[in-house]
């Protein structure tokens, strides 16, 4: 983490070995499944904690890599709908946690079965704080406050306001 910061660079030059890294973390989580299976008959020695431990961390070291490549591969250019996402994700952060409890709160005595409740608490949510960053946020001192100005000519979807 430290190299990266220093120099982006080498992110940038380690998504070349995406695959490698996707497959030997992929390769490592298969291992540890089976000597967990394996180890799970008997009871774990000191040796055996300390080697699954370390592979565990080299597999998790691995597909941290990979993901990071697949995804600077997957957004090499700037994509106005994903950065849409990526401007509303810290208010939607901040706001939505009042908004999940108010709901649930709300729902607490209700005959509303709960897979019903867990949906409309989700869709209900979504709605809010995209709508809420639209109209209340985005291109106002707040988001500069949040994130810095942004240019009103980055804006994907064309809402027609009431």
């Amino acid at each position: 983490g430290y190299i990266m910061l220093r120099d982006i660079n080498t992110l940038n030059s380690g998504a070349r070995y995406m695959w490698a890294y996707l497959t030997i973390a992929f390769l490592l989580q298969v291992a540890l499944h089976f000597l967990e299976i394996y180890w799970a008959s008997e009871e774990f020695i000191l040796i055996q904690k300390l080697i699954h431990n370390m592979l565990y961390a080299v597999q998790t070291v691995f597909l941290t890599f990979g993901m990071l490549a697949f995804f600077i591969k997957l957004f090499q250019k700037e994509h106005k709908f994903i950065r849409y996402f990526s401007d509303a994700s810290y208010w939607i952060y901040l706001i939505h946690f009042p908004i999940v409890i108010g709901l649930q709160i709300s729902f607490m005595n209700s005959w509303v079965p709960g897979v019903l409740r867990l949906w409309f608490v989700l869709i209900v949510t979504t709605i809010l704080v995209f709508v809420t960053y639209h109209l209340f946020i985005r291109f106002t001192f707040i988001v500069s406050i949040l994130h810095g100005p942004r240019e009103k000519k980055r804006f994907p979807i064309n809402f027609v306001r009431v």
